[in-house]
C-alpha cells in the first residue's frame, strides 16, 4: 500500500491510479454556473431571491417544469470519486468558480453576516461567488497536505480512500424533476484492511469500494443496499443532464494515511451540481460542490493531523503551525453556518468553499472502518475563533 506521510483527502460524494498528480486541470464545467440578471430569481428550490442590486448572482440550474418522456423511471447507479479540483493544482490563483450561496454580492454590496472582530470584509468573487476556503488552499498548500490537492488525489487514485455517491429513481433522460442522491464515505477499494491492501482503482466502471460504517444507517449494508445516515437529498433533480442536489448536513470524511486520522469536513447548506454522461449501463459525473464549514468544527477537526514540521506535534492547542492556520481561518470567515441566518445580522462563523470533482461508475463492496487514530489534544478538545 502506498504511503503518504501527511496526506489527507476529501472523501465524499465528490470525486477524489497508478499514482498520478493532477496539476492545472479544472475538472468542472463552467456551463454548470448560471448567472441571473438583477431582479430575477433562479427558481430552484435552494436559491434565494435576487436583491435587485445589479449583481449577476451566480446560481445553479432550475428544476425543470416536467420530466423528459422516458420508458424508464427507476435507474440506479453508483459513482466513485476519481479526483478533486480546488483550482490550485498549478500553483496559480484558484479560479473564481462556485456559487453565490448567501444571495449577496459583498464588495461593493454589504456583508451577509457580522465579520470576525480582527478581520475585515471578505469580498466575494465575481457574481457573488462564495469560496473563502479557496484562498486558504492556495496560501497553505505548501505548508500542510491538508490543503494540497495533489496529495489528496494521490490517495484517491491509489485506492487508499474515496467516496461513493448513489443516484436513484432517475429516468436516464435530460430532465427529471425528482431523483435521489446519497453519499457514502469509503476507506479504500476492496482489499482495504487485508494484508494485500486496497486494489489500485481503474476508474473504468469495474472498481469496488468499501463503505465506512459511520456513513451507513445502522452501520451495515441492509438487504435493500446501503442507506445513508444524513448525507442525502430525496428531492434532487436533473436539468438538461445536470444533477442538482441540496444537502443540509453533509459530513465528508477527509481520510489520511499512515499515522494520520480522519478529518470530518462537516458541511451545511451544501450543493452538489454535476453533469451526467452515459457510461454503458451507468453514468459518469463531473461537477462542483459548494457549502459552508463552521470554523469551530474545522478547527477542532484538525487535531488528528500532525504538524508538518514536527511529526510528534498535532495541529491543535498551542502548536505554532496550528496557531498560524487558525489565525488565517478566523480572518477569512465570510458566511453564516446556518443558511437561515443569511442577511439577518448573525456572526460570520463559517468559511464558504467550493471545489470541482470527477467521478466514474463503480460499485460498493464490504463495510470497513480503519482504526481510530484519535486526536492530539484529547477527546474533549474543542476550539473556536474568538474568546
Amino acid at each position: 500500500m502506498a504511503s503518504f506521510r501527511k496526506t489527507v483527502a476529501i472523501v465524499c460524494a465528490i470525486p477524489f491510479t497508478t499514482i498520478a498528480i493532477w496539476q492545472g486541470c479544472a475538472v468542472y464545467d463552467s456551463s454548470l454556473l448560471v448567472s441571473t440578471d438583477g431582479g430575477s430569481e433562479s427558481g430552484s428550490d435552494t436559491s434565494v431571491p435576487d436583491a435587485g442590486d445589479g449583481c449577476n448572482h451566480v446560481r445553479w440550474p432550475d428544476r425543470p417544469d416536467a420530466d423528459t418522456p422516458s420508458q424508464t423511471q427507476d435507474i440506479e447507479f453508483f459513482d466513485a470519486i476519481e479526483m478533486l479540483d480546488f483550482g490550485a493544482g498549478d500553483g496559480g490563483t484558484p479560479a473564481a468558480e462556485g456559487f453565490d450561496l448567501d444571495g449577496v454580492c459583498t464588495c461593493p454590496g454589504p456583508d451577509s453576516c457580522i465579520v470576525f472582530p480582527e478581520a475585515g470584509t471578505q469580498c466575494d468573487f465575481e457574481g457573488g461567488v462564495d469560496n473563502a476556503l479557496g484562498s486558504l488552499v492556495k496560501e497553505f498548500s505548501g505548508a500542510t497536505n491538508f490543503f494540497d490537492q495533489d496529495y489528496i488525489n494521490q490517495g484517491i487514485q491509489s485506492g487508499v480512500f474515496g467516496a461513493l455517491f448513489r443516484v436513484r429513481n432517475y429516468n436516464g433522460q435530460a430532465n427529471d424533476t425528482n431523483v435521489e442522491l446519497s453519499l457514502f464515505i469509503s476507506n479504500g477499494t476492496v482489499g482495504a484492511g487485508t494484508d494485500a491492501g486496497p486494489t489500485i482503482p481503474k476508474f473504468d466502471g469495474t472498481d469496488q469500494w468499501t463503505l465506512d460504517p459511520a456513513s451507513l444507517l445502522g452501520g451495515t449494508i441492509g438487504d435493500a443496499g446501503p442507506a445513508p445516515i444524513v448525507a442525502y437529498d430525496l428531492n434532487a433533480y436533473v436539468s438538461n443532464y445536470t444533477l442538482v442536489a441540496n444537502i443540509s448536513d453533509m459530513p465528508l470524511a477527509i481520510g489520511a494515511a499512515d499515522g494520520e486520522g480522519l478529518v470530518t469536513m462537516d458541511l451545511s447548506g451544501a450543493l452538489v451540481i454535476a453533469t451526467l454522461t452515459p457510461a454503458g449501463n451507468s453514468f459518469n459525473a463531473t461537477g462542483f460542490v459548494a457549502g459552508r464549514w463552521q470554523t469551530n468544527k474545522l478547527l477542532t477537526a484538525m487535531q488528528v493531523l500532525h504538524d508538518p514540521f514536527d511529526f510528534d506535534a498535532s495541529l491543535c492547542g498551542d502548536d505554532q503551525i496550528y496557531q498560524l492556520l487558525k489565525g488565517r481561518i478566523c480572518e477569512l470567515q465570510d458566511i453564516s453556518g446556518n443558511v437561515l441566518d443569511d442577511g439577518k445580522g448573525a456572526p460570520c462563523d463559517a468559511l464558504s468553499l467550493g471545489f470541482g470533482f470527477k467521478s466514474t461508475a463503480a460499485s460498493y463492496g464490504y463495510v470497513f472502518a480503519p482504526p481510530d487514530a484519535g486526536g492530539g489534544c484529547g477527546p474533549q478538545y474543542t476550539d473556536q475563533c474568538g474568546p
